[in-house]
């Protein structure tokens, strides 16, 4: 199952950014992440009590590729999901807005953010990615959390 996901995220890259694009000097990155379910403690982790949640079968993939570059170099991310239509192109900043078209965007430009005090204050990074994901959304199944520890 993981094999075909790894394909299709694949694939999606190659059509949606030809064989190596923006960040060609790049390597390329596949990295998974599983859905779960909590077994006991829905909703109770942030109140201190106890869960146990289990990875399921279903999981989420992204590939391709990245780079830390120069502010003053061209900053573009491009994302594109095997559950979306579009490709979605943004530049990371702490003033990025959330997008209000594709929601399912918002969740990996958080993560981005996450990034940026790591980084050296004339660089940013850019990275086009593909995602597959076979995790149902909406589920209780934690479909964004398999997102974005994929990312």
């Amino acid at each position: 199952m993981l094999r075909e996901q790894i394909k299709q995220a694949k694939d999606l890259f190659r059509s949606s950014y030809g064989d190596r694009n923006a960040t060609s000097d790049s390597p390329l990155y596949c990295a998974s992440a599983p859905g779960r379910v909590n077994f006991i403690g829905e909703h109770t982790d942030y109140t201190g009590g106890f869960v146990l949640p289990l990875a399921i079968a279903h999981a989420t993939v992204c590939y391709g590729t990245g780079a830390v570059v120069s502010k003053s170099a061209p900053r573009r991310c491009r994302i594109v999901s095997t559950n979306a239509t579009d490709v979605v192109e943004f530049e990371v900043s702490n003033d990025l807005a959330p997008s209000t078209l594709n929601r399912w965007a918002n969740y990996v430009m958080g993560v981005a953010i996450q990034y940026l005090p790591s980084l050296g204050p004339d660089e940013t990074f850019v990275f086009e990615v593909a995602f597959s994901s076979n995790v149902p959304i909406g589920s209780g199944l934690s479909s964004s959390a398999s997102l974005e520890t994929a990312t």
